[in-house]
């Protein structure tokens, strides 16, 4: 998700519309706010395909877990991960 993100910085970078500002109407803001929504919205549909692979493949004694553990797992590791990329390209 941050390879788009960091395709429209850079262009806003070469065109002149990039400033240091973490005010939501900025470019820099916008842009964290569209990478952070895409990283949910993926989230929560791999989520969701996660819940129908497991319930089809499910034998008949072991019940898999509910949709919305999934859903705390995918996005616990989508803010992980984003959390530990923006951390560890701060240098």
């Amino acid at each position: 998700m941050f390879g788009p993100l960091g395709g429209r910085l850079s262009t806003a970078l070469r065109t002149g519309t990039f400033s240091w500002t973490w005010r939501r109407d900025s470019v820099l803001g916008q842009n964290l706010i569209a990478s952070l929504t895409a990283s949910f919205v993926a989230g929560l549909g791999l989520a969701l395909v996660a819940s129908v692979v497991a319930l089809s493949v499910s034998s008949g004694g072991v019940a898999p877990i509910g949709v919305a553990d999934y859903i705390v797992v995918s996005m616990l590791g989508g803010i992980l991960a984003s959390a530990w990329f923006l951390v560890s390209r701060s240098d």
